[in-house]
C-alpha cells in the first residue's frame, strides 16, 4: 500500500507542475469557470478497468487529463472487487489543495450506485474546483483489499462540460449528473441535453468521445449518498467575477 500512496502523490505532483504551466497561460485572459456537476450518481461496474477510460480528455475538452489505476498490491492477479466497502473523495482547486470531499463507509454490490454532492452546489465559494480524486475501497472474493484509485484535472474551460452521462472510470459509470451553477458556467443558461456536450468553438476542438458498451443500463435502486465536508483550505466565500460578459463565475489562478 505504501507503494501505491507515493505513486499517488507523484501523480500529483505531475499535476501540479503541469497545472502551474497552465496557470501561466490563464493568467493572459482568466477565462476559468467551474462546468462541472453540482452532483455526481456513479452506478458500480466491477467488470470496469482501466486503462481504458471512456470519458473524452485533452485541452478541448473538459477534463484535462485522467490517471486510473486498479490494484491489491500485487498480492494477486484478482483485481474484480465482490463489495466496495469505502469510498473516498477529494475535490482540489486549481492548485491541487483539498477543498472539499467525503469519506464514506458503504456496501455496495455490483449494480449499486452511489451519489456525491460537490462543492459547487455551493454558490457561494471563493475556489473553482480544478480537479478531483477518487478512491474505491473494495473486497475480492478471496477477502484481499483491491483499490480503485483515480485523479482527474478539469480543464475549467467555459464552453463544454467536462462529463456526459455514461462516462466511465474504472468501477464507475457516470449515470446522474446534477447541472451546474448558472454563477459558476455560462453554458447553463443554454438548457444543453444530459447527452451532449456543449459547445465547441470549432469542428477542430471537438473532443473524440468513446461509444458506450450496448449492454450498458440504467441505475439500480439501491443508492448510497455521500455526505460533503468542506476541506481546511475551502475559505470558501463570494466568487469572484472577473471575466466579461455573462461568464461570471471565474478565478484567476
Amino acid at each position: 500500500m505504501s507503494q501505491l500512496l507515493r505513486l499517488i502523490k507523484n501523480i500529483l505532483v505531475a499535476f501540479a507542475i503541469a497545472s502551474s504551466a497552465v496557470a501561466v497561460i490563464g493568467e493572459e485572459n482568466d477565462q476559468f469557470c467551474e462546468c462541472s456537476p453540482s452532483k455526481f450518481e456513479w452506478k458500480m461496474d466491477f467488470s470496469g478497468t482501466c486503462p481504458p477510460n471512456l470519458m473524452a480528455t485533452g485541452p478541448s475538452s473538459g477534463i484535462q487529463d485522467v490517471w486510473c489505476i486498479i490494484s491489491n498490491g500485487g498480492i494477486n492477479d484478482n483485481l474484480v472487487p465482490v463489495k466496495v466497502v469505502n469510498v473516498h473523495i477529494h475535490e482540489l482547486n486549481r492548485n491541487l489543495e483539498i477543498i472539499g470531499g467525503s469519506s464514506t463507509d458503504v456496501n455496495l454490490q455490483d449494480g449499486d450506485s452511489f451519489v456525491y454532492e460537490s462543492i459547487v452546489s455551493d454558490a457561494t465559494g471563493t475556489d473553482v474546483v480544478g480537479a478531483m480524486q477518487m478512491e474505491l475501497v473494495g473486497e475480492n472474493s478471496e477477502g484481499i483489499t483491491v483499490y480503485n484509485e483515480s485523479i482527474l484535472r478539469y480543464t475549467n474551460k467555459c464552453t463544454i462540460y467536462p462529463f456526459i452521462e455514461g462516462d466511465i472510470l474504472g468501477w464507475s459509470i457516470f449515470t446522474n449528473l446534477g447541472p451546474a451553477q448558472k454563477e459558476a458556467c455560462p453554458l447553463v443558461s443554454d438548457a444543453p441535453s444530459a447527452t451532449s456536450r456543449m459547445p465547441s468553438k470549432s469542428p477542430a476542438e471537438t473532443p473524440t468521445i468513446t461509444t458506450m458498451p450496448s449492454n450498458y443500463s440504467t441505475p439500480s435502486s439501491n443508492v448510497v449518498t455521500a455526505k460533503t465536508t468542506k476541506g481546511k483550505k475551502s475559505g470558501r466565500g463570494k466568487k469572484s467575477s472577473k471575466a466579461k460578459g455573462n461568464k461570471s463565475k471565474k478565478s484567476k489562478q
